[in-house]
């Protein structure tokens, strides 16, 4: 901490010296950010599927190898969309417990053996792993997010026409807006938090675009919050036509709410857990994805969040990485915890070194942050993720 604060000290001075740059400007380690938490020892976290390290799940190997290699908390993906790794009686279960057994319980019973600390990862509102009929019937009752031709759409992107440009059979989302699934949701949630993990992880809590949903609820919910009708839906409110503030802010207030819903209703039975969430670091995800996390780290509404600043070059990561100092030192309550990507999907798989996984979290070491999080551990990482 004191070599984080001389060089806040000397970059600063250097900036006086240039005698264009502020204290706002200087974007080094400055004084304010490495001793916004004092003494704090630094969190060195991870994500895991539900399998864990070998994808067999075997949790014992798991939580020894975490241990071992100095990780304080793992956070492991135990639901998604319409389906859970454990015995849910929420959502359908995954046959995946059937071959592996409970996944949620047998994690938290190895990680709490070695004193790590486990949050429970849910994927929200996505469907692409959920069983066919619970698909089809979110469909038949109008559960499901709507795009430009107003009809379900399966893809991360749906051109002006209707064309689906990128996606993968199921890959349906549940419409955030809509009640049913806000409550389908949080019970998952909250049936995952009396389960005895130590945190709650809210990942895809968001919009998978900047347009949609367009489904006739969201049109019947837009009309009466505005109080006029609509009748070139979606056209009037799709942002690759105008900007409709009041469309975009229904959609941030929808993400916003779910989590808000969420915390309150989880902390009246357990009032100790931790939430967090998996947040993309870009400036406008308030309007792309409607997530507003930035505006939770400051209200400190979550406990910490782990933007997901994933890339090869070590450049581009410290330039993801700055501007979170500024929300960081706004944010007494919630801790930033910036990742270091470790694998990345794509045509062919790629998977850092060691020595690049340990130059990156170096950086953020730099830059003052108290912890970070790895992305993911898993046969092929755990090499690279290693001492």
């Amino acid at each position: 901490m004191k070599k984080l604060t001389m060089m806040a000290a000397v970059a600063c001075a250097l900036a006086g010296t240039l005698g264009a740059a502020t204290t706002e400007d200087c974007w080094y380690p400055c004084a304010k950010m490495a001793n916004h938490w004092p003494g704090e020892p630094e969190r060195r976290l991870v994500w895991s599927l539900e399998s864990g390290i070998d994808e067999k799940g075997d949790w014992e190997a798991t939580a020894k190898y975490l241990k071992e290699n100095g990780y304080t908390d793992v956070i492991v993906r135990l639901a998604r969309g319409g389906i859970a790794f454990y015995e849910s009686k929420v959502v359908p279960v995954s046959p995946l417990v059937k071959e592996q057994g409970d996944l949620l319980r047998k994690a938290v019973a190895a990680c709490h053996k070695y004193g790590i600390k486990i949050h429970a990862w849910k994927v929200f509102w996505r469907l692409n792993m959920a069983p066919q009929d619970y698909v089809d019937k979110a469909i038949k009752d109008g559960r499901v997010m709507y795009g430009r031709s107003m009809t379900p759409f399966c893809s991360v992107w749906q051109a002006p026409d209707g064309t689906v440009l990128k996606g993968e059979k199921n890959d349906y989302w549940l419409c955030p807006q809509d009640k049913r699934n806000q409550d389908e949701e949080i019970a998952v949630m909250k049936e995952m938090a009396e389960l005895g993990v130590d945190g709650l992880h809210f990942d895809y809590i968001r919009y998978n675009a900047w347009y949609g949903c367009y489904c006739p609820n969201c049109k019947k919910r837009y009309e009466a919050k505005t109080g006029r009708a609509c009748p070139d839906w979606p056209k009037s409110v799709d942002p690759m036509e105008r900007l409709d503030a009041t469309w975009l802010k229904m959609r941030a207030d929808a993400i916003t709410t779910v989590v808000k819903r969420t915390i309150e209703e989880v902390r009246k039975v357990r009032p100790d857990i931790e939430f967090s969430a998996a947040v993309f670091p870009a400036a406008d995800e308030h309007v792309y994805h409607a997530q507003e996390w930035r505006t939770w780290c400051r209200e400190g509404i979550l406990d910490f969040v782990c933007p997901m600043s994933y890339c090869r070059d070590r450049e581009e990561l410290r330039m993801q990485i700055v501007p979170m100092i500024h929300t960081a030192s706004e944010s007494p309550k919630t801790r930033i915890y910036p990742s270091v990507g470790v694998s990345f999907s794509g045509a062919k798989r790629t998977v850092k070194t060691a020595e690049e996984v340990r130059d990156h979290a170096s950086i953020i070491r730099w830059a003052g942050f108290p912890g970070m999080c790895y992305y993911i551990l898993d046969s092929k990482t755990k090499a690279a993720l290693a001492k």
